[in-house]
């Protein structure tokens, strides 16, 4: 990471770097999810996760955290993303954004110190509010595709409009139906939930749109590093297969058409990680616009990722459309990647009317 990063958090970036990388190599397997039976080791990673103190990192001090910026998890993020991790752990530390404030109610400050020690796990949804139905706290709804850990236990459902709201629903709540659908990535697990009739605790009464945009920046911010991670490991591997793979006795990777190819999806990360890391900074600052260029950083990463995973399907030639190759394990992710929370079409509608005021200034 960049030094940038290191002066936001007294916890060195690329020590968290190291001791993920070291975790997540011992522990995840990218083919587990398609095992068949799948096997899921996601409870066993964040039960790892919890003891190396993810969760704890950007926890307030006065909840038991230890008060770092979002600079420290960047690079855990990015590992994650790297090894396509079966725990998201991003919708919970997310919550912490809101959860932790001193306005919130007391049952949300009580559940932040539970995700805190990893004893409680948070979906997180950010929804318009036409998608809901109010009276008073009793809530009717359906909301669909939310990345949601195996463990997850609640739901902070934010409403981002005029008449913004902050609602906190236990999974285990009269009329909470909770779904997996089978989706073409088994790599990330996702909920839908069907609401009919919950009674909801409020989690915040003042400044919602605020923290709702807090809450917003890292779960972009957390996806943008996961794109990048996963899309710098295809980089990757999809070069080694090229500089290892011979033909007319040359290594496929120094036909120039080929060589191209790969630098230009390099350069498009790298551009795409300078992003990452002044929306990152912004983030950690708590500028104004930090959300704004979270969103953008997203946008970007994810194109890359997109874009490379794609073509790293071709540029290993046909053993890349096997079912044997991990190509389209990378490529599935960089797709959902890109659908989580809202689509590009919605992030792009959502920042346009921000970048026109811009321009006029």
């Amino acid at each position: 990471m960049s030094e940038i990063l290191a002066e936001q958090s007294t916890i060195d970036p690329e020590e968290m770097r190291d001791a993920a990388r070291r975790l997540l190599a011992d522990r995840v397997n990218r083919r587990a999810p398609y095992a068949e039976p799948p096997r899921d080791e996601s409870e066993t990673l964040f039960a790892a996760m919890s003891e190396q103190g993810w969760a704890l990192l950007t926890a307030p001090e006065e909840t038991g955290g230890l008060g770092q910026s979002f600079a420290a998890l960047a690079p855990i993020y990015e590992e994650m993303g790297k090894v396509m991790s079966p725990v998201a752990l991003f919708p919970s530390l997310a919550s912490l954004e809101l959860l932790t404030l001193e306005s919130a109610s007391p049952a949300a400050r009580a559940l932040a110190e539970k995700v805190a020690c990893g004893d409680a796990q948070v979906a997180v949804a950010i929804v318009r509010p036409d998608t809901l139905s109010v009276e008073g706290e009793c809530l009717n709804g359906m909301l669909l595709a939310l990345p949601a850990d195996i463990g997850s236990d609640h739901l902070l459902l934010l409403v981002d409009g005029a008449e913004a709201a902050a609602w906190l629903i236990e999974f285990s709540a009269p009329g909470v139906l909770i779904t997996r659908p089978e989706m073409w990535d088994r790599s990330r697990p996702v909920i839908d939930i069907k609401l009919e009739d919950v009674d909801a605790i409020r989690a915040l009464s003042e400044e919602i749109s605020a923290a709702i945009e807090r809450v917003r920046g890292h779960l972009e911010l957390a996806l943008t590093w996961d794109s990048l991670g996963g899309a710098r490991q295809s980089l990757d591997e999809t070069v080694a297969y090229m500089m290892s793979r011979q033909q007319f006795g040359r290594p496929i990777g120094s036909f120039q058409a080929l060589k191209h190819r790969a630098a230009d999806h390099k350069l498009s990360i790298d551009v795409a990680t300078a992003l990452a890391r002044e929306a990152t900074d912004a983030f950690a600052k708590g500028a104004q616009d930090a959300a704004v260029r979270a969103s953008q950083a997203r946008l970007l990463a994810d194109e890359s990722y997109h874009a490379m995973a794609e073509d790293a399907v071709q540029l290993h030639g046909g053993i890349g459309f096997t079912w044997e190759h991990d190509c389209h394990l990378f490529l599935k992710r960089a797709l959902l990647n890109e659908m989580l929370y809202d689509s590009p079409e919605a992030r792009r509608d959502r920042l346009a009317p921000t970048l026109f005021k811009r321009m006029r200034r």
